[in-house]
C-alpha cells in the first residue's frame, strides 16, 4: 500500500504511518482555541517538512550522492479550484430559487433560460445572468445591466465600475453579488495590516514585509461586492475582501456560500540548502546540509504565531476598511501531513441579513472540487503523497481523494462540518460527485505506478455518513484499465461514466442498491463525451470530440444516447463539426456555456474556429434536438463582424473574440460577446432583429499588462 502520511517524531526522526486508502479514518479535528489551532498547524507543517527532508536523506543514503534539485511540497495540482445532484437539471428556475424579481422590467418577466446548473434549486455564479426583463453582464471591469424585454428596448440601462477584475456573479431578489480579484495593497494599508503574499505553487512564498515597509509583491485579494438594484441603478450594500483564490460558489435562495482556496500561510520554509563556494563532494556533507536545513525550518515553524498562519479578511464600511478577526474555533484540521498544502475557506452570508457577521468555516488542506445540493456541501481534496515515492514491482496507487461533508440544513447561515472520508483516485470535476438519499456517489480515476509501468483504472464508489466518517458501502472498480474518465453524470439511480484512450466506452451503472452497484452495459464508439446533459430520464445529450478508431481526435461532436433500456444503450444521433466547420467550444469544458432550453428543444453554445489562412469565426450555434428527429442545425448567430478590426480580441487578446453566452427569452435568442449583444428570433437566428454594440472594455492594467 502507498504511504499517505509520514508523521514527525521530534525534529530529527520520523516514523512511517501506513494508511491504506480503504482503511484510513479521516475525520477532521475542530480547533478548541487559537492556542490549540496554532499547535495543530505547527505539527502539520513540521510533519510535512520532516517527511520531505527524510525522503531526500533516504535518497542520499541509497545512491551515495544527492542528484536532485530544490524539493518543495509536491502533489500535482495542489491548488483548489476548480471548479452538484439528482433531480431536475438546468431549465427554468424553481420557485424561489431563480433570478426573477430583479428590477428594471415592466410587468411579469417572460419565460427565459437560466444558468445551466448541476442541481435544480442550487444556483451557480456566472458571467451572464437574466431575469427575462434584464440581462446582467460582467463586461471587462464593469457590471452592465441591459434592458432585454421587450426586445425593441434592448439597450444599456446602467454601467457600474467593479473594483478589480470581475470573475462571476449571482443575481437574486433585487441584489447582485459580484466576485472579483483585486490588488489589496491599499486595503492592507488602510486596515493597518502588513501585506503579505501567500504561498504559491509548490509552497514557496514571496518575501514578507520587513521593517514596516510595504511588501513589494502584488497582494491579491478576492472581493465580494453586493449591489442593491431594487431601486434601479446599482448601489453598494456590502464589500468584503479575503486572502485566498475564488474557487467556486453556490446559492440556495438567499444563502450565498463562497469557497476560497489559498496556499498555506505561515513562515517561509526552504527545501534546498544555501551553498556558498564549492558543492559538497560526499553524501555525509550533503546530509549535514539538509539536517541543518531541517533545524532552521523547525525553528521558523515553532517561532511563529497563530496570526502568521491565518488568512486576513476585511470589510469596507462607510468608506473605512476594518479587519475581520479570525475565528480560530471555525478551523478544522485533518490528520497531520495527510493533504496537500493549502487552506479552504467556506464564507457564508444571507442576502436578507447583510448586516449580520459573515460565517466562516475553514479546512486546512488544498481543495480541488466543490459539489453542493440543497442539504449538503462536499469539498474534495487530493491526498498528499510522498514526493520521493519509489514504486516497487507491483503497481501501486499514487492518487487519493479526501472528502469533507458539511450540513446546510440545521443552520443554513452556518454550514456545519459533519464527516470526512477517503477514496482512491482523483475526480474529474464536480459532475464526478452526487448525493442521493444521503448516499454520496463518486467516480474517480486511479493512477497506478510500478517500476516498469504507469497506467490507470477507474472506480465508482458509494459512501454513507456514519458518525463523523464517510464510509464506503459499495463500489464498482477497475473500469476500462489503461483509460481515464472524461465525463461522468449521475441521474436518479444511475451513473453514466465515459472513459477514453482510443474509443469512448459509455458505462451505465445501476445504483438502486448502493451497497452493490453494478455495471449494466458498456457502449463503445469512437471519440469521447466531455459533458453529459440529461434530456429526460432516458436520454443523454452530450458534447465532446469525435475520433478515429485509433483515438485521433477529428472534431467537436454532439450526440444523443438512448438509455431507456439501461442494459442496451444506443447512440441515436450524432453531429460532427469537421472540414470548414472544424473548431472548438467552451461548452465542452464549462457546463455554464451549454444552454439546453427544454421548452423549445433548442441547444445553444458558443463556437469559435480559425481557418488555415488565419481567418476567424465566432458564433452562437443553435440546434434543434429531439429524440425522434435527432440533431439538426437551426442556424448560427455570427459575431465575427464585431471583431473584424481586432481579430485577436480587445486588449491584445486579454478579452477574447468568442461569443461568451447564449440566453433564451421568450421566442428569441440573445448572443453575448465582448463586441456586443444580438437578439434573434429562434425561427431565424442568423438574422438578428436587434444589434447592440458594446464599447471595448477598458484595459485592466496599463497597456493591458501584456
Amino acid at each position: 500500500m502507498t504511504t499517505l502520511a509520514v508523521t514527525a517524531v521530534g525534529c530529527s526522526g520520523t516514523k512511517e504511518v501506513q494508511k491504506p486508502y480503504d482503511e484510513a479514518r479521516f475525520a477532521l479535528q475542530k480547533a478548541k482555541s487559537c492556542g490549540d489551532l496554532e499547535a495543530m498547524l505547527k505539527e502539520d507543517a513540521a510533519a510535512k517538512m520532516n517527511a520531505q527532508i527524510d525522503a531526500i536523506i533516504k535518497e542520499i543514503d541509497e545512491s551515495g550522492y544527492y542528484g536532485g534539485g530544490p524539493w518543495g511540497p509536491w502533489e500535482g495540482d495542489v491548488d483548489g479550484g476548480g471548479s452538484t445532484g439528482s433531480g431536475p437539471v438546468g431549465g427554468e428556475s424553481p420557485p424561489g430559487g431563480g433570478d426573477d424579481g430583479a428590477p428594471g422590467g415592466s410587468g411579469a418577466p417572460p419565460a427565459h433560460s437560466d444558468t445551466n446548473t448541476q442541481v435544480a434549486g442550487v444556483d451557480e455564479a456566472d458571467i451572464v445572468k437574466t431575469d427575462g426583463n434584464n440581462l446582467y453582464l460582467l463586461h471587462g471591469q464593469s457590471l452592465e445591466i441591459l434592458k432585454s424585454w421587450p426586445i425593441s428596448d434592448l439597450g444599456v440601462a446602467s454601467s457600474t465600475a467593479v473594483e478589480g477584475n470581475p470573475i462571476e456573479m449571482f443575481v437574486a431578489d433585487g441584489k447582485i453579488v459580484v466576485y472579483s480579484q483585486v490588488d489589496g495593497s491599499e486595503i492592507y494599508s488602510a486596515a493597518g495590516v502588513a501585506p503579505r503574499a501567500p504561498y504559491y505553487e509548490y509552497g514557496y512564498a514571496a518575501e514578507p514585509a520587513w521593517d514596516g515597509m510595504p511588501n513589494p509583491y502584488y497582494s491579491p485579494l478576492t472581493k465580494i461586492t453586493v449591489f442593491d438594484v431594487s431601486g434601479g441603478a446599482p448601489s453598494v450594500s456590502k464589500e468584503l475582501y479575503f486572502e485566498g483564490n475564488y474557487a467556486s460558489s453556490r446559492r440556495v435562495d438567499a444563502h450565498v456560500r463562497t469557497i476560497l482556496s489559498g496556499g498555506a500561510y505561515g513562515p517561509a520554509l526552504s527545501y534546498y540548502p544555501e551553498i556558498t563556494g564549492e558543492y559538497p563532494d560526499t553524501a555525509e556533507e550533503w546530509k549535514a546540509l539538509f539536517e541543518d536545513l531541517r533545524f532552521k525550518n523547525t525553528l521558523a515553524i515553532y517561532s511563529s504565531k497563530v496570526s502568521d498562519w491565518l488568512p486576513n479578511r476585511f470589510e469596507k464600511k462607510n468608506g473605512q476598511i476594518e479587519a475581520i478577526a479570525p475565528s480560530c474555533e471555525s478551523y478544522y484540521m485533518p490528520p497531520e501531513a495527510s493533504t496537500g498544502y493549502g487552506l479552504v475557506q467556506v464564507e457564508s452570508f444571507d442576502l436578507d441579513a447583510l448586516n449580520a457577521p459573515i460565517a466562516e468555516t475553514s479546512v486546512v488542506g488544498a481543495v480541488d472540487t466543490v459539489y453542493a445540493n440543497e442539504s449538503s456541501l462536499y469539498l474534495a481534496a487530493r491526498g498528499w503523497t510522498d514526493p520521493m515515492f519509489s514504486p516497487g514491482l507491483t503497481p501501486e496507487d499514487t492518487s487519493s481523494t479526501y472528502l469533507h461533508k458539511f450540513d446546510l440544513t440545521a443552520d443554513p447561515a452556518h454550514p456545519a462540518y459533519v464527516a470526512s472520508g477517503s477514496v482512491a483516485g482523483h475526480v474529474r470535476n464536480q459532475f464526478s460527485l452526487d448525493e442521493k438519499d444521503g448516499i454520496l456517489r463518486i467516480a474517480t480515476t486511479r493512477q497506478l505506478v510500478s517500476q516498469t509501468e504507469w497506467t490507470s483504472t477507474n472506480d465508482v464508489y458509494a459512501l454513507r455518513q456514519n458518525g463523523d466518517e464517510l464510509k464506503e458501502i459499495g463500489s464498482v472498480k477497475d473500469l476500462a484499465p489503461g483509460e481515464q474518465i472524461y465525463s461522468a453524470r449521475f441521474v436518479g439511480d444511475r451513473a453514466y461514466v465515459v472513459t477514453f484512450r482510443q474509443v469512448d466506452p459509455l458505462f451505465v451503472i445501476d445504483f438502486k442498491n448502493p451497497q452493490a452497484p453494478k455495471v449494466l452495459a458498456e457502449l463503445k464508439i469512437p471519440g469521447f463525451s466531455e459533458y453529459m446533459h440529461p434530456m429526460d430520464e432516458g436520454h443523454l445529450l452530450t458534447i465532446g470530440q469525435d475520433a478515429t478508431a485509433e483515438g485521433q481526435v477529428t472534431g467537436l461532436a454532439l450526440q444523443v444516447f438512448d438509455v431507456v433500456d439501461a442494459k442496451n444503450p444506443k447512440l441515436l444521433h450524432k453531429h460532427v463539426f469537421s472540414g470548414q466547420d472544424y473548431g472548438y467550444s467552451e461548452a465542452a469544458y464549462n457546463h455554464k456555456a451549454f444552454n439546453w432550453y427544454e421548452p423549445l428543444h433548442l441547444l445553444a453554445f458558443p463556437f469559435q474556429a480559425y481557418d488555415a489562412m488565419g481567418g476567424m469565426k465566432t458564433s452562437l450555434e443553435l440546434f434543434d434536438v429531439t429524440v425522434a428527429d435527432g440533431i439538426k442545425k437551426r442556424g448560427a448567430v455570427d459575431h465575427t463582424g464585431f471583431f473584424q478590426s481586432d481579430p485577436y480580441g480587445y486588449c491584445g487578446g486579454y478579452y477574447g473574440v468568442g461569443v461568451r453566452r447564449g440566453v433564451f427569452i421568450d421566442k428569441y435568442v440573445y448572443a453575448i460577446s465582448y463586441g456586443g449583444v444580438t437578439a434573434s428570433e429562434v425561427s431565424n437566428p442568423s438574422v438578428p432583429v436587434v444589434t447592440l454594440p458594446l464599447s471595448a472594455p477598458p484595459a485592466p492594467y496599463a497597456d493591458c499588462g501584456l
